[in-house]
C-alpha cells in the first residue's frame, strides 16, 4: 500500500491533466511534500480532496468523479 504518489499519479487517479493538478498544488487546496526532486502527494489528501468536492457539489474547476 502506498502513502505518497507522484503527480503523474496524481493526474492518472483523478483524470485530470498535469496543469490542473499543479493547480490544486499551487492554491493547497492538494497538499504536497518535496523529497529531494520529488513532489510527493498523501493518498490521504487525494482522497479528502474527492471527499470534499463530492460533499459540497460540483466545483467550476472540478469536474464531478463518474465511474465508468
Amino acid at each position: 500500500m502506498k502513502y505518497a504518489i507522484s503527480v503523474k499519479e496524481v493526474c492518472r487517479m483523478l483524470s485530470l491533466g498535469p496543469t490542473k493538478v499543479n493547480e490544486l498544488l499551487k492554491s493547497g487546496e492538494l497538499p504536497s511534500v518535496k523529497i529531494g526532486r520529488r513532489r510527493l502527494v498523501w493518498v490521504e489528501d487525494v482522497h479528502r480532496l474527492v471527499a470534499k468536492n463530492r460533499s459540497t457539489g460540483p466545483d467550476d474547476d472540478l469536474e464531478p468523479m463518474v465511474p465508468a
